[in-house]
Formats: C-alpha cells, sequence, structure tokens
C-alpha cells in the first residue's frame, strides 16, 4: 500500500485521535499521526473569512498560517486555553 501525506483533519476525545474518514483498510498500526490542535474560534473564522474548509491550505489568501502571519496565540489550542 503507498500512501501520501495529506492535509487531513481528525477528531479529538479526552486526548486521543479518532479517525472517521478513512475506511478500516487504510487504518493500520503503521499509522502515524502529527496533530496541531487548532482553537475552534480560529478555525471558524478561517472558514468564514475564506468560505472555504481548512487552515493550512488557504491558496487562495497567500497561506497566511504557513507563512507566519497568524501567531500560536491566535490558532494554538493549548489544555488551558
Amino acid at each position: 500500500m503507498n500512501i501520501i501525506p495529506v492535509h487531513h483533519a481528525w477528531v479529538t476525545l479526552d486526548g486521543k485521535a479518532y479517525e472517521v474518514t478513512w475506511d478500516d483498510e487504510l487504518k493500520s498500526e503503521r499509522l502515524s499521526y502529527f496533530g496541531v490542535p487548532f482553537k475552534m474560534n480560529y478555525v471558524n473564522r478561517v472558514i468564514a473569512t475564506t468560505e472555504t474548509y481548512g487552515v493550512l491550505d488557504q491558496w487562495r489568501v497567500n497561506f497566511p498560517l504557513l507563512a507566519g502571519r497568524h501567531t500560536p496565540d491566535e490558532f494554538y489550542q493549548t489544555s488551558d486555553s
């Protein structure tokens, strides 16, 4: 099986990631996640502003998150925030 990295989101509950969009055949012990927890108000703001889903691949507005125009305080969800 050949898999390429993709921008993708998953659901978390009590600190555990749950993959709900990939079929069971793609899920395996070899599957790894590297994730950044986003604040929901940031995600909602990006969706409302760009009228598209997703926060990483925002090519229409020149990738503000990846270009560093949005600070971690704006988007990063900590256990305290």
